[in-house]
């Protein structure tokens, strides 16, 4: 089996105050823990968001995003230290949900 956790604070600011629509930018950082079986791998992650959110509410909103995101690890293997660097681009949707 594979499990996967991920911290990954994120900030993000809002243009345009107080409109339905509103533009943003977020940044965002931290560490995935990855196990699977006898083995595990850390990651680290950072990467930057930028879309619209058109808000339902004051406390909801729906998202629209392109994604950016970097991510890297180091292996041992056959006594060599092998690093990794992931780059994903992604263009996504979310609900958000404000307390």
């Amino acid at each position: 089996a594979i499990t996967t956790s991920t911290i990954l604070p994120m900030v993000r600011y809002y243009f345009m105050p107080g409109k339905k629509f509103r533009p943003f930018a977020e940044a965002h950082g931290g560490v995935a823990f990855v196990n699977f079986g006898e083995d595990s791998d850390n990651t680290g992650l950072v990467g930057a968001k930028a879309g619209g959110a058109l808000f339902l509410g004051p406390n909801a909103s729906l998202d629209f995003f392109l994604d950016l995101n970097f991510g890297f690890s180091e292996d041992d293997f056959l006594g060599d230290t092998i690093k990794t660097t992931d780059t994903v681009f992604g263009l996504g949707m979310s609900f958000t949900y404000f307390l």
